[in-house]
């Protein structure tokens, strides 16, 4: 992996509040509404007050998304650190099924428009978030964890997950437990 490849999979974020993309000045209006779209969904999230709230601003979020002008050449997430950071809250143990099954589909979402190469490169943005979900999810939400794990994770650059697992290696006793389990399954199926 070259050096310049590893910057992109440091564990720790090295720009925590825009993407470079959002930094370039040569934006088309399109993409221009696109960030805003995303900017002003996650802003709706600082007013939740009950679980049902994450449900419907999560709906808001994933219109922001699907709102990428072009996706198939579009391939950054504006915002991803803070979308990140919004998807693991979501995703917290205190929180019902419903949540989890939703911010899994704004996690596909968000993995669908980032493509392989573009995940392998921010992998370490993404995966904290949704790895400690399989030691307390509920029966329902397994298959549908499992399901984003067999579309995206197994098949990015296994280099990248390497890198992003040592970090990660270094949490509590239980939260290696879940990204144990979850490695093993995950180097099974690596092609």
């Amino acid at each position: 992996m070259s050096s310049s490849n590893f910057l992109k999979v440091t564990p720790m974020p090295l720009f925590p509040n825009k993407s470079p993309r959002e930094t370039d000045k040569h934006l088309t209006s399109k993409e221009k509404k696109y960030v805003a779209n995303i900017d002003r969904a996650l802003t709706v999230f600082d007013s939740v007050d009950e679980w049902a709230d994450y449900i419907s601003y999560l709906g808001k979020l994933q219109k922001a998304l699907q709102s990428n002008p072009e996706p198939e050449t579009n391939r950054w997430i504006p915002q991803e650190y803070a979308i990140s950071k919004t998807l693991s809250k979501c995703l917290s143990s205190k929180l019902p099924s419903g949540v989890h099954r939703k911010a899994i589909e704004v996690y596909s979402i968000v993995f669908g428009i980032l493509g392989f190469d573009e995940l392998s490169n921010h992998i370490n943005i993404w995966l904290p978030g949704v790895l400690p979900l399989m030691s307390y999810a509920s029966i329902s939400v397994k298959p549908e964890l499992i399901d984003l794990f067999n579309n995206y994770l197994v098949k990015i650059d296994p280099r990248a997950l390497r890198i992003t697992f040592k970090s990660m290696l270094l949490k509590t006793a239980q939260q290696r437990l879940s990204l144990l389990a979850m490695l093993v399954f995950m180097y099974h199926h690596i092609p």
